[in-house]
């Protein structure tokens, strides 16, 4: 078992899931029958992408080898510059693809019980099969160019797939949404791209990373640059302020989708971005310092660029996330603050911690969104206020739920969310105090508002007395009985031996004061179980009252409160309307976009098209014209003298009579004409 022998399963992997997709995009023609079993025709797909990321995982952890192993073909040729593609494998490679392939799986295997008896649930399966194709060759590209390809292709399928319900007005206006947003990042990556190739002359990793230090040397501004406009492209993929907006409106999609999205393919792409690319971060030590009117507003490198970005994300989405009642939206806006997480660990130097909760997270909120979608399956709503003693009547959905959702709130020591958090604040603390403030806070807020979410579905008493809730089939079950395994702490010892094979050379975080920042992170996580706990379940005033600061909201969530905590609904309204973002990209992005759209449509109209029919109205005047000169003059020339040569020929043929003497006659004539012209001549 050998790195080189599991890269050359790289197509396979890649390949396997394309192959049901296209087999699937047949299957409109298909007899009904093998329609409703088009998920035998996905699921092989997939399973064969696990089993050959399983093998390259082993092969990569297993042969403990630090540099990367590659194969690469000419793709197009042009001139002395070839265009090259292939794959790239490494120990970054290795854990992402086994993520992304045990997720898809789960997620697949649940689908069949969840899109039972959709419509379209052929197509359903076929544009899963391609969004798992196009993250996993996203994950396997050995050069900029083609991870940029598959990057785009990740962008279309979560078009198709959040929109997968056209018919309903929401899904559509969000999957728009999706689009758009995060193409806007994508043109900061684009533009990033080029940047390299300009001063790199190429594309391939391997080569773009040992010219890094040639230009830094000479155009260190250009490293910079080239950075933060890749990390344009996270921010939109990965849903990090201010491109976040796109994310919780992604719910609109069917639950599988949500749970595909936000764990392990679209929203992880950004982060892994950042990951691939680190040795850019790093190289690129030039702050970068914007300034208005000649006035510097603050300096910062790409990497503290980063962690500031994740730092305000974090606490953004939690804050949030705190007054959610739709129970797929709190999960939204917890997988945007986790995402923040991932960034500070990024950002603070903590290439490996940051990756390591990219991993962890994707298991757990993989299973929280099966989770939800098992609630939603079995209750009929999504509204967490019309829930209520479920634990009851779903135990193995609320069992999993409760493993996920500790995870999630980094319960301290037995799971595996806990371990991946205490990492990044360890780095943060070394580097930052102000984001290590931030990580506790998003810690704090993120163990209250999921102790709020059992509470309200889970305890308690139904507070829909026409909700008659039932556990969900064993097909939905099983993946979340999977994905509650792979959320406990055991991820701590596999992803240490792997800290080498990810991380070579990176930070490392320092023992020291290690065990302050355990005990805070585990403060954190605890504080917000027992402010959430009080608040929710005990329902105690007291309590309520004095912990109401931690979820900053007002007099809305303590009904009767006095003082302060009465005079503050404006915190509550600006939590609960999402710090008014969307509002405010409305106002100041869309709008005036709406304005230029109409104006342009004008200027189309009145100048364009009158241009357009005037330069038709001139060129048909014109042929007509010319059809009328082609008919009357030039036809009628061709004509004239087609008509004169037959008159002539008619004369001369009336002189052929075939008469000797009318012969002899013409000859005398032509002898006595000839002889007076010769006279006449000849004598002038």
């Amino acid at each position: 078992m050998s790195a080189e022998s599991a890269l050359a399963l790289a197509p396979v992997i890649i390949f396997a899931p394309l192959l049901s997709f296209i087999v699937l995009m047949t299957a409109g023609r298909w007899p009904a029958h093998l329609r409703e079993r088009a998920h035998c025709f996905a699921i092989p797909g997939i399973v064969v992408s696990l089993g050959a990321s399983l093998y390259a995982f082993a092969a990569v952890a297993l042969g403990g080898a630090h540099a990367a192993v590659e194969r690469s073909f000419a793709w197009v040729p042009t001139g002395d510059f070839v265009l090259r593609m292939g794959f790239r494998l490494d120990g970054l490679a290795a854990i992402m693809l086994l993520v992304v392939t045990i997720v898809a799986t789960g997620v697949q295997f649940y689908s069949i019980g969840y899109m039972h008896g959709d419509p379209r649930y052929w197509r359903f399966f076929a544009y899963l099969s391609l969004f798992s194709c196009a993250m996993l060759g996203l994950v396997l590209a050995n050069n900029l160019l083609q991870l940029y390809i598959f990057w785009e292709l990740v962008g279309l399928c979560s078009y198709l797939l959040i929109g997968f319900w056209f018919e309903r007005p929401e899904a559509m206006r969000a999957a728009k949404k999706a689009f758009l947003v995060t193409r806007l990042g994508d043109i900061g990556f684009l533009l990033g791209l080029l940047i390299l190739f300009r001063h790199a002359g190429t594309f391939e990793y391997a080569q773009l990373f040992q010219r890094l230090p040639e230009i830094a040397a000479a155009t260190p501004m250009v490293l910079t640059a080239a950075a933060l406009l890749l990390f344009c492209g996270a921010i939109g993929k990965s849903a990090q302020f201010p491109l976040h907006v796109w994310l919780p409106d992604a719910m609109e999609g069917p639950t599988p989708v949500s749970a595909l999205i936000h764990a392990a393919t679209m929203v992880a792409a950004g982060v892994y971005l950042v990951g691939r690319m680190y040795p850019l971060f790093q190289a690129a030590t030039e702050p970068w310092a914007p300034s208005v009117l000649g006035m510097t507003l603050f300096q910062a490198t790409p990497l503290q660029f980063v962690a500031a970005i994740g730092a305000i994300t974090a606490v953004l989405g939690a804050t949030i996330g705190v007054l959610q009642s739709d129970i797929k939206r709190v999960l939204a806006f917890s997988t945007i603050s986790q995402l923040g997480y991932m960034m500070i660990g990024l950002g603070v130097g903590g290439f490996f911690a940051g990756l390591f909760h990219l991993v962890t997270h994707a298991f757990f909120k993989a299973l929280l969104f099966l989770g939800a979608g098992s609630v939603i399956h079995g209750t009929g709503t999504q509204d967490l206020f019309e829930m209520g003693g479920l634990r009851k009547k779903m135990p193995q959905t609320f069992w999993t739920f409760l493993i996920g959702s500790l995870s999630l709130a980094g319960f301290p020591l037995l799971f595996s969310g806990f371990w991946s958090k205490e990492e990044i604040l360890l780095g943060a603390f070394h580097v930052s105090t102000p984001i290590f403030v931030a990580g506790i806070l998003g810690a704090v807020l993120t163990a209250f508002y999921m102790t709020r979410l059992v509470v309200l579905a889970f305890f308690g008493e139904p507070r829909n007395p026409e909700i008659h809730a039932h556990e969900s089939p064993l097909n939905m079950c099983l993946p979340l009985w999977v994905l509650a395994v792979l959320s406990i702490g055991w991820w701590k010892f596999v992803m240490l031996p792997l800290h080498h094979l990810i991380d070579p050379g990176h930070f490392s975080a320092e023992v020291e004061h290690a065990g302050i920042v355990q005990i805070l992170g585990i403060g954190a996580g605890l504080l917000g179980i027992l402010a959430g706990y009080l608040v929710y379940y005990r329902q105690s005033p007291a309590p309520r009252r004095a912990l109401i600061a931690l979820p900053l909201v007002g007099e809305r969530l303590v009904p009767g409160a006095t003082g302060w905590l009465g005079r503050a609904p404006g915190v509550y309204t600006l939590v609960k309307n999402k710090y008014f973002l969307d509002e405010l990209y409305a106002s100041v992005v869309i709008a005036p976009l709406f304005v230029v759209s109409r104006w342009a449509h004008r200027f189309d109209v009145k100048v364009v098209d009158h241009f357009v029919n005037a330069v038709g109205h001139v060129t048909l005047l014109t042929a007509i014209l010319q059809g009328k000169f082609d008919k009357q003059v030039v036809d009628g020339a061709v004509n004239g003298a087609g008509w004169t040569a037959g008159q002539v020929g008619q004369g001369f043929r009336r002189l052929q009579t075939g008469l000797v003497q009318g012969y002899a006659l013409i000859v005398f004539v032509g002898l006595v004409a000839a002889t007076g012209l010769y006279l006449y001549f000849g004598f002038r």
